[in-house]
């Protein structure tokens, strides 16, 4: 997994940017821009996701594994 930094995804033309933290995560600090699809979900709604999208998460580790 390529790690960027917000600069760099900022200059990524249509990137999406999906958060696969928990709603009760979600609750506490938000992404901005950000399409919440929990990690626990996932699985159900990968037809939704766009082509080559960037996946978020507090820590990295679930963004990985997405």
């Amino acid at each position: 997994m390529k790690s960027i930094t917000p600069a760099e995804f900022a200059r990524l033309d249509h990137a999406a940017l999906i958060d696969v933290r928990e709603p009760y995560e979600v609750a506490q600090v938000s992404v901005a821009g950000a399409v919440m699809l929990p990690m626990s979900s996932l699985q159900e709604h990968l037809a939704e996701l766009p082509e080559g999208p960037c996946m978020s998460c507090a820590t990295r580790a679930r963004a990985a594994r997405a």
